[in-house]
């Protein structure tokens, strides 16, 4: 595919010549060669040789981005689990783990619009007055972050009194 294009001066047989394209490299990910190629002259009797040899560049995903908010909507056996996000423009899936222990040992998928923004999962079958840890965690093509930790306790359990 021609990204430029730029001309020099004729030059004598058997001289050197050189000419600088400016160009920018693509912005989607993935492996692209760049190389050199001249029409033709006149006359010129070995014309297979009109093309240099490619360069590679890759291009290649940022990681994403995330941060582990404050759970909300706390109850006796459910919360919301929140985090903000930012995919850097790759394919992206974001989990929480939870669990009793900084183990987690636990994990739930939010499965809402991918875009960078505030996100969050309820979760339920929780034991009620029980402390809860739990991060999020952004994974992609450009890596995986973990968000830091944070904890919640859930509502004391209601019981009758004697």
């Amino acid at each position: 595919t021609l990204i430029a294009l730029d001309s020099i001066s004729a030059i004598n047989p058997g001289a050197i010549a050189s000419a600088n394209a400016d160009t920018t490299a693509p912005g989607s990910p993935g492996t692209w060669w760049y190389g050199a190629c001249v029409d033709s002259v006149a006359g010129e009797s070995v014309i297979d040789n009109q093309c240099s040899s490619g360069t590679q560049v890759s291009v290649a995903y940022l990681p994403p981005t995330v941060a582990t908010n404050p759970a909300t909507a706390i109850e006796l056996v459910s919360a919301q689990l929140n985090a903000s996000y930012n995919p850097n423009g790759a394919p992206t899936t974001l989990y929480f783990d939870y669990g009793t222990t900084a183990s987690y040992g636990s994990t739930v998928q939010y499965t809402g619009p991918i875009a960078a923004g505030n996100v969050g999962v309820t979760v339920s079958g929780l034991v009620c007055n029980q402390t809860y840890y739990f991060r999020a965690r952004a994974v992609s093509a450009g890596g995986v972050t973990l968000g830091a930790a944070q904890q919640f306790t859930t509502l004391a359990c209601g019981g009758c009194d004697a």
